[in-house]
């Protein structure tokens, strides 16, 4: 099981840290430092913008608005997970959101979206909470499936 640490708009999350296999106690690890946190942070106002796609088979949305906020979040939820002891996969924070993958042999169908969303500018949204997520990558070739394990909302003004 994939856990990355994520805030969610409704149907979309954008993950802060991938942390890979973790055993259950990590989670009781986790929940003080980010319950504190997310308590003491405000909502982001985050907007969907433009797109592209990834080994022509993922479809992908970039993300725009508060970005100094979003990597400072990502920047503190990846303290605290280092602080709890847990290791993860520090990637640099690119923010965007997947919407589709193709299937296998497909590789035009990403291609042709991803030139659509060229101009592309989305609603804004707030986020409202921190998520702690678990993923269900499987063996096969179906779809990743995703479960919220525990989130705690935004409630600080800073």
């Amino acid at each position: 099981m994939e856990d990355p640490l994520l805030i969610e708009e409704p149907e979309a999350h954008l993950p802060l840290a991938f942390l890979g296999e973790l055993p259950v106690t990590a989670v009781d690890l986790l929940r003080p430092p980010l319950a504190r946190l997310a308590g003491a942070r405000r909502p982001l106002r985050l907007a969907l913008r433009g797109g592209g796609h990834f080994d022509e088979r993922v479809l992908w949305t970039g993300i725009d608005g508060d970005l100094d906020g979003l990597h400072l979040l990502a920047a503190d939820v990846r303290a605290a997970v280092t602080d709890c002891g847990i290791p993860f996969h520090g990637r640099p924070l690119r923010p965007y959101l997947t919407l589709a993958r193709s299937r296998r042999h497909d590789t035009t169908s990403a291609v042709e979206a991803a030139d659509g969303l060229d101009g592309f500018i989305g609603r804004p949204w707030e986020t409202r909470r921190l998520h702690l997520v678990g993923s269900n990558t499987g063996r096969g070739p179906g779809p990743i499936h995703y479960r919220d394990i525990r989130s705690w909302p935004f409630e600080g003004d800073g």
